[in-house]
């Protein structure tokens, strides 16, 4: 809603209905492509739906169409090698993440760099929401957000910037 009150026409592409009476909404499941225009948009931003995919490549290439010359791609995604993955790992658990059944896909800071390049884009930065614990747990938190954007291997979601050349 931030976004709307600062002037910018914003659409969601969503498998849900509408939520937000601001926002329109098309509802349609982002497997199938994307039920838009070429070169429709200056920015697209995808929070934790790429591991959804069926096909991520297709996916990252129906965000490549739909963005204008220039545009911007900012996505999200689990990270595979989080810190907290690397101990579970240690001591025989299974890392977080994989054992959700809608997972279809997860990535580290070097296959989604490597998967967002190949579908066209160039890839601006990489930093991470958080390497341990972010301020929602405590206060002391924001020591390790500022590590996540130092140390994005580590931390908990990866946050791809990315241009359309």
């Amino acid at each position: 809603d931030a976004l709307i009150e600062r002037g910018w026409k914003c659409i969601g592409l969503d498998l849900s209905p509408p939520g937000s009476a601001r926002i329109r909404v098309i509802q349609c499941d982002l497997n199938e492509g994307f039920p838009v225009r070429s070169e429709a948009f200056d920015l697209v931003t995808a929070g934790e739906v790429i591991e959804h995919m069926i096909d991520e490549g297709m996916f990252l290439q129906e965000c490549h169409r739909v963005l204008k010359k220039g545009g911007t791609l900012i996505l999200t995604t689990p990270n595979l090698a989080f810190s907290a993955n690397r101990l579970l790992l240690l001591v025989g658990k299974s890392p977080l993440f994989v054992t959700a059944p809608y997972h279809y896909h997860f990535h580290t800071l070097q296959t989604i760099t490597q998967l967002v390049q190949e579908c066209g884009f160039h890839v601006e930065k990489v930093v991470s929401s958080h390497v341990l614990y972010s301020r929602r747990r405590h206060w002391s938190g924001w020591v390790f957000e500022r590590l996540g954007d130092l140390l994005p291997a580590f931390g908990a979601h990866l946050i791809v910037y990315a241009r359309k050349p």
